[in-house]
């Protein structure tokens, strides 16, 4: 007889990707490998906090998202590890490189 299991996988909706390339962003760049104390293991649980916090939510629901991932950020306790919304990020980027405001990336 066959026995068909049922799959822990899930797949992610827009937001949850969204919070997980912000994760992987600071997973591989943050200096302090044991993320300043709160440790790996304690790391990937603020990200499964914060794909819960979104697991419901939309295209349109950009402010449950932002508050999720500063929620995630704050764990690390770290001042200069912050995220940035679109809009400021733009104006931040028009204003250091002196141009008009369009979109580009920098580490």
């Amino acid at each position: 007889a066959i026995t068909i299991e049922k799959s822990q996988a899930y797949a992610l909706n827009e937001n949850q990707l969204f919070i997980s390339d912000v994760w992987f962003k600071v997973t591989t760049q943050y200096f302090d490998q044991s993320f300043n104390g709160v440790g790996e293991s304690g790391w990937r649980a603020k990200e499964k906090e914060a794909f819960q916090a979104v697991e419901d939510t939309g295209p349109d629901d950009d402010e449950i998202v932002v508050d999720a991932i500063k929620t995630m950020l704050s764990a690390l306790g770290d001042p200069y590890t912050r995220f940035l919304p679109k809009e400021k990020y733009e104006v931040l980027t028009a204003y250091a490189t002196g141009g008009s405001g369009k979109a580009g990336i920098g580490v």
